[in-house]
């Protein structure tokens, strides 16, 4: 929340790009996104605040290559369905050029080897495969056997590495 600083979850080397959760969940107004960028590379955030989902998008200025889309999203485990459609939407708008979306998505009835998935999960794959995304976590995240943290990119070769590591906070 506002009453956290930046200064206060500062990394040394890197600009914070953050999104407070800015509505009530239980009588407790907190959570939200933060995304990291090392210095030096030329983030701007972009339109993060005209949707209603917990999300962040950077734009990262590659030179010669051109534009990079880097964004984190968190979807409640028990989201509604207002939720589920901005988190579409906003993934849909992002991933019309290159980009990386990585969060807490939430889906772990997913089998991302089969591409099998519960109704809900299925809405949910169906605009991963429609926006041709390449999922690349294959181990579950946390203590479940489920995959529920999430790296997609618009094309395979912008992640090469995925490493499980130890939770940071809760997830």
């Amino acid at each position: 929340h506002e009453e956290i600083g930046d200064a206060e979850v500062n990394i040394k080397g890197y600009s914070i790009f953050r999104r407070d959760r800015d509505f009530d969940t239980g009588g407790k107004k907190r959570g939200g996104v933060l995304l990291y960028v090392r210095n030096g590379l030329n983030a701007i955030e972009i339109d993060s605040r005209e949707h209603k989902c917990e999300s962040i998008f950077v734009c990262i200025k590659i030179l010669g290559l051109g534009n990079l889309i880097v964004g984190v999203c968190y979807r409640s485990p028990n989201a509604g369905r207002e939720e589920f459609d901005e988190l579409s939407k906003v993934i849909r708008k992002h991933t019309e050029n290159a980009a990386i979306i990585m969060g807490d998505f939430n889906y772990g009835e997913i089998n991302w080897e089969t591409l099998d998935a519960s109704a809900e999960g299925g809405e949910f794959l169906e605009v991963i495969q429609d926006c041709f995304l390449t999922q690349h976590v294959t181990k579950p995240t946390r203590d479940s056997n489920k995959i529920v943290d999430l790296v997609l990119s618009t094309e395979p070769g912008l992640v090469e590495e995925v490493e499980i590591g130890c939770p940071v906070a809760n997830s």
